[in-house]
């Protein structure tokens, strides 16, 4: 699905999704309905099948990618406005949608209705916008909005197309985080090992814990450049980012999934006021989180 900016298209694009999530909600909710006066045996191969497809197949695919690509374009239009309580109100709408998605078997009824008051508080927001004091030399120039896609179950694919940000990377990196695990790693091999790398987090998989925790201490102990992760409350932050001295990126997945269980988008924001809010949520949240120690 291809966006557009503009409120109009953001609506449209929005109410896709709603409109395919009812339409899964509908079918699946005929195949129960209907299941129980099928003969027993054909339930029992149904449940079979259910059983061995069900951790292949995603009713919600559609949905859950094109919510990924619009929740980026939303993040990118609504840069250039004024943070209104307005706007924050449609984060939080919009980050709900998010958590629900994340859910392997999410409640159909309950992410219509989470969607549905998301596009309201997207009207309600077109209607109070109030557009930043942007400086001549702070507006975005053309070309200054990059978008990579990444597919699912292609790691290397994935390392390969973004790696340009960590190797180009000047000053510092911040990656910001809510789950990381040792995928998020192999990114920070690829940065000049000159550059220290800060990672704010929250949860690291159990899982993978200990493959994470042997990757860790490698990194550390073969880079000259300080590694530091740091755990906050996961109630601070919710959207990723990487941030260099000069770029701004917004991943729609964690780095850990990217290209490994999950499809998404990697999105520079060349807003430059943006960068500097986002990087600043991040300074404060660093200062008052807890060194990860292993």
């Amino acid at each position: 699905m291809t966006y557009m900016y503009g409120f109009a298209n953001l609506r449209q694009s929005g109410y896709a999704i709603l409109q395919e999530i009812n339409r899964v909600a509908g079918l699946t909710g005929l195949y129960r309905l209907g299941k129980p006066f099928l003969p027993a045996q054909d339930q029992r191969d149904l449940n079979t099948l259910e059983q061995v497809l069900g951790p292949i197949i995603d009713p919600l695919n559609i949905a859950r990618n094109s919510f990924t690509q619009w929740s980026a374009q939303c993040d990118l239009e609504l840069s250039n406005f004024k943070r209104t309580p307005q706007l924050r109100t449609f984060e939080r709408e919009k980050n709900g949608v998010q958590k629900l998605f994340e859910k392997k078997k999410p409640d159909y009824s309950i992410l219509a209705t989470k969607m549905q008051s998301t596009l309201l508080a997207l009207e309600v927001v077109e209607r109070t916008a109030v557009k930043k004091d942007i400086k001549p030399e702070e507006k975005i120039p053309a070309g200054a909005i990059d978008v990579i896609t990444v597919e699912k179950a292609q790691p290397y694919t994935a390392l390969k197309r973004i790696e340009s940000i960590f190797q180009n990377a000047t000053g510092y990196v911040k990656i910001m985080d809510k789950y990381v695990g040792e995928h998020t790693l192999d990114f920070a091999w690829k940065i000049p090992v000159s550059i220290p790398v800060n990672i704010l987090t929250s949860i690291i998989g159990n899982k993978t814990k200990s493959k994470f925790d042997v990757a860790f201490k490698r990194i550390i102990k073969e880079r000259p450049s300080a590694v530091e992760i740091r755990l906050c409350d996961p109630s601070e932050f919710h959207d990723r980012y990487i941030i260099t001295k000069n770029e701004l990126w917004q991943s729609g997945p964690s780095l850990k999934d990217l290209g490994i269980t999950k499809w998404g988008t990697v999105s520079k924001i060349g807003d430059a006021t943006t960068k500097i809010e986002i990087e600043k949520k991040f300074d404060d949240l660093w200062r008052t989180s807890k060194q990860l120690r292993i």
